[in-house]
C-alpha cells in the first residue's frame, strides 16, 4: 500500500513539472517560448539528370551526353517565424558551390591487332551560386515531425565547363593511355535564374530553451539548368539547420 501511495505521487509531481519544461521535454511548441528564430544553416545535395547535350568533335558531332549528376554543398543564413503553434514560415539565403558531370562512352571504333577504340568523355561544369528559398512547413501535432514546401532561387556567376576525353578501351594499371582536355565543343553556359521546388520532411531536435536544429530532407525538381539545352533534375537534399529565439 505504502509502494502504491509513493507511486501515485511521483506521478502528480511529474505531471504538474512536465507543464514548466522546455519542448523537448512535453512536446511543447517553439512558438510557446519565442515566435521567432534565427540562425545557420548547412546543406548538402545530389541529383540525377537527364539532358541531351551534343558532343562536337571539329564541329561535327559524334554523340550526346544524357546522364549526369550534380552535386552541391551550401552555407547560409536561416529565420523561422511560428505562425501558429505547428505552422511556419521562414527561409535561408546563402551561397551554394555546385559542379555538374555528365559523361558518355563513345562507339567502338575496329583496329586491326588491337581492342576496338573507346574513348569516354566527360563534361564538368561548376559554378558559385547565391540563393533564395523560402519554405513553409507545419509540424505534426504531438511529435516535432514536419512537413512542408520550399522554392529556392538561385543566380550563378564565375561558371566554368570542360571537356575530358579518355581512352578506356586500353589502361596500364588502371589509368588511361591517354588523357586529353579541352573547351571545344563543350562550351556551356548556365541559366541566368535557377528554380527549385521541392516537398520536405523534417525534424526539430531541441537543444535547451529557445534552441533547436531544424533538419529537412528536401525532394526537388530542376526543370532546367543550361541555356539552350535540355537539362531536367530530381535531386535529394539534406538541410540542418541552427535556430534560436529572439
Amino acid at each position: 500500500m505504502r509502494l502504491i501511495l509513493v507511486l501515485l505521487f511521483l506521478s502528480c509531481c511529474l505531471e504538474v513539472s512536465a507543464q514548466h519544461l522546455p519542448f523537448y521535454g512535453s512536446l511543447r511548441e517553439p512558438s510557446n517560448l519565442s515566435n521567432l528564430y534565427f540562425g545557420a544553416s548547412i546543406s548538402g545535395s545530389i541529383s540525377f539528370d537527364n539532358t541531351s547535350i551534343p558532343i562536337l568533335e571539329k564541329q561535327i558531332e559524334c554523340c550526346r551526353f544524357e546522364k549526369g549528376s550534380t552535386k552541391q554543398f551550401s552555407v547560409g543564413a536561416s529565420t523561422e517565424y511560428w505562425l501558429e503553434p505547428q505552422w511556419t514560415i521562414g527561409g535561408t539565403v546563402g551561397f551554394i558551390s555546385q559542379s555538374t558531370v555528365v559523361s558518355k562512352e563513345s562507339l567502338p571504333i575496329p583496329r586491326r591487332e588491337k581492342p576496338p577504340l573507346v574513348t569516354e568523355y566527360t563534361g564538368t561544369i561548376q559554378s558559385t551560386v547565391l540563393f533564395v528559398q523560402p519554405q513553409t512547413k507545419y509540424r505534426i501535432s504531438g511529435t516535432n515531425l514536419s512537413v512542408g514546401t520550399a522554392f529556392s532561387i538561385g543566380v550563378p556567376f564565375s561558371p566554368t565547363s570542360t571537356l575530358t576525353e579518355n581512352d578506356v578501351s586500353e589502361q596500364i594499371s588502371g589509368n588511361p593511355l591517354f588523357t586529353e582536355k579541352t573547351l571545344l565543343g563543350f562550351d556551356q553556359s548556365l541559366q541566368s535564374i535557377l528554380l527549385e521546388p521541392s516537398i520536405l520532411i523534417g525534424y526539430d531536435f531541441p537543444i535547451r530553451n529557445g534552441q533547436y536544429l531544424s533538419s529537412t530532407t528536401h525532394i526537388g525538381y530542376r526543370p532546367y539548368l543550361l541555356k539552350n539545352q535540355d537539362f531536367t533534375s530530381i535531386s535529394l537534399r539534406l538541410q540542418i539547420s541552427y535556430l534560436f529565439g529572439i
